[in-house]
């Protein structure tokens, strides 16, 4: 394992982290301004659905020569993923969305019950 490979593995982990805790962040912003936990749980689990309905949908693809401005290009297909692939990549970007802001609303709800008890 070369010294660029370290970085890139450490870059990884680094948006994967940032991405869990922005759907943290996520979660505990629409309880607030929601109010129902309910209301809320589907909102977060529509979203997840949709982005890894996306990843499921785009793996294996890019956009090449997009104006910067008004868009457009070529979809370019790099190769021809798997249906596991496509799965594995859409259950994955699903449950890093899914799982942190849930948890959110777990942790809010307990510190509710902790404060009306007092």
């Amino acid at each position: 394992m070369g010294f660029t490979d370290g970085i890139y593995a450490a870059l990884k982990y680094f948006l994967a982290a940032a991405w869990i805790m922005a759907m943290y962040r996520l979660g505990k912003e629409l309880h607030q301004s929601n109010g129902s936990r309910l209301k809320t749980f589907l909102i977060i689990l529509s979203v997840s659905s949709v982005l890894g309905l996306l990843r499921w949908s785009n793996l294996g693809t890019h956009v090449e020569d997009a104006d910067p401005v008004t868009g457009g290009g070529d979809v370019v297909a790099d190769y021809e993923p798997s249906a596991a692939q496509r799965n594995r990549a859409a259950t994955l970007i699903f449950l890093l969305s899914f799982l942190p802001a849930s948890v959110s609303l777990l942790n809010r709800s307990e510190s509710r019950k902790s404060t009306s008890e007092r």
